[in-house]
């Protein structure tokens, strides 16, 4: 692992809490102690999507390398147990892990995982 240099030190680690409150109720910090507000949520971003039905896309040639293949942060269930979310792969072959993350409706999180494998 690295190191995290901040303000000419070098520090072996950082530790992250999160509070609803951001009041750190029981927790005794070293005057010393730097705290960082990370802000809330981020900002939507917008990933390019290759829209591979389309021929003139299919015939470019320009291979497709992205890691990030499909981000909705807006994707809601409307209470279905089950969804299906069509996207392309990479060109790039090898394993791959898809993770879905989100907040319930009553705040749960919901969180899964599943490997795919693409080849040539």
């Amino acid at each position: 692992m690295g190191h995290y240099i901040f303000g000419g030190q070098r520090f072996d680690g950082i530790l992250s809490f999160s509070t609803y409150k951001g009041d750190y109720q029981g927790i005794k910090l070293d005057p010393a102690t730097q705290l960082f507000n990370k802000g809330c949520t981020q900002a939507t971003r917008y990933f390019y999507t290759p829209a591979y039905e389309e021929e003139k896309v299919k015939t470019l040639g320009k291979p497709d390398f992205r890691h990030t293949l499909l981000w909705i942060p807006t994707l809601q269930s409307n209470g279905q147990k089950e969804m299906t979310i069509p996207f392309y792969t990479s060109d790039l072959p090898g394993e791959y892990t898809i993770t879905v993350e989100g907040v319930g409706k009553n705040g749960t999180i919901v969180n899964a995982t599943h490997t795919i494998i693409v080849t040539n």
